[in-house]
């Protein structure tokens, strides 16, 4: 008697799609700590630089 094959029937391409879905965010958590620090530095650089001319607006400005 022949046995019968299965068939492939989908296949999936990407970083481990057979994984559960918190396989998928292995990928998502250091992108977005890297994507905070990031703005977090972005941020600070703006507001120092808006203090920085305020400060020197107001020396300006005594003078």
């Amino acid at each position: 008697m022949k046995k019968n094959k299965g068939k492939v029937l989908k296949v999936k391409y990407g970083y481990n799609p057979n994984s559960s879905s918190v396989g998928t965010l292995l990928l998502a958590f250091p992108v977005s700590l890297f994507v905070v620090a990031a703005l977090v530095n972005v941020v600070s650089v703006i507001l120092m630089d808006t203090k920085g001319k305020s400060k020197k607006d107001e020396e300006k400005n005594k003078k």
